[in-house]
């Protein structure tokens, strides 16, 4: 069997507003995000999910 990518809560949210964007900065992410957290918190987030091969920057 397959095994199927999991994203932690924030990821999946980061992950919610990208795939309804298409892209983002990410000043913009964190604008749309439900919680607050900070650029730097969104930037490492934004690190860890490019890391795992989700999203890419340019």
């Amino acid at each position: 069997m397959a095994k199927g990518r999991t994203f932690t809560e924030r990821e999946f949210d980061i992950m919610n507003i990208l795939w309804g964007e298409g892209s983002g900065t990410v000043a913009e992410v964190r604008e749309d995000l439900p919680h607050l957290l900070g650029y730097t918190g969104v930037l490492k987030m934004l690190q860890i999910l490019e890391e795992k091969g989700m999203v890419r920057h340019e």
